[in-house]
């Protein structure tokens, strides 16, 4: 499963080989994404009457096959709702090269969420403030917690959701959360691995420890800064 940051090369060539055979008139689409106007502020601008894309059938076949070519799509393409609901529920990422009124579309990130919780990483500013969406994120990929807000990281119902599904979303989360015993034992539980990513404090912590080694027996091996006779005198009064 592709990583919300992995552009292939492939795509690049792809696009360019496309742009070269396609007419004159629908090259001077190709690489406008950059770029999209400042005024385009509201899902409206998608309903206005923009021209007829040329090649418009064989730009959505070739995106169909290769959604990372969005990238390299005419601006109308990106902006068309319709096709991009179909796209997003299939290839969650995608969302990255909507237009950016579509990134603010709770729905259509909804859709895409639903398919890659990574697509968060690509919502508007307001959406991954969205409680909502954020938890959906998480439902499907822990480390989407990364892309919440700054509120939402402090929110420890949905830090505990995240590191249940991903252990190693505990990284992201304020030091005061990390610090929970908690979280900590949930996170563990969901890979031992887990445990180096711990203070001294917690991975003295006989439960913790426990937890992280059923998770992963060699997990123990890489905890330093333990010492063996604390553990095993915690260990004593369980």
């Amino acid at each position: 499963m592709p990583t919300p940051f992995d552009v292939q090369e492939r795509a690049e060539r792809a696009a360019r080989n496309l742009a070269s055979s396609s007419a004159s008139s629908t090259d001077r689409y190709v690489g406008e994404g950059q770029g999209l106007s400042e005024g385009a502020k509201s899902t409206n601008d998608e309903e206005a009457e923009e021209e007829p894309l040329p090649d418009r059938e064989l730009w959505e076949s070739v995106v169909e096959k290769d959604w990372q070519l969005l990238g390299h799509a005419p601006t109308p393409l990106r902006r068309d709702r319709r096709f991009l609901s179909s796209l997003l529920s299939r290839h969650g990422l995608a969302l990255m090269h909507a237009a950016p009124q579509l990134r603010n579309d709770r729905d259509l990130v909804l859709v895409a969420l639903r398919s890659h919780g990574g697509a968060l990483a690509f919502a508007s500013q307001e959406l991954r403030s969205d409680r909502g969406l954020v938890q959906e994120a998480v439902h499907h990929s822990g480390l989407a917690l990364q892309f919440a807000s700054a509120e939402l990281l402090r929110d420890r119902e949905l830090v505990l959701q995240a590191v249940e599904h991903c252990g190693f979303a505990l990284q992201f989360v304020p030091e005061d959360l990390r610090e929970d015993p908690a979280i900590a034992l949930a996170a563990v539980r969901q890979n031992g691995d887990v445990l180096k990513l711990l203070s001294p404090q917690l991975r003295a912590n006989p439960k913790i420890v426990l937890a992280g080694l059923n998770a992963a027996p060699a997990a123990t091996l890489k905890v330093e800064e333990v010492s063996v006779a604390d553990i095993e005198s915690n260990l004593a009064h369980l």
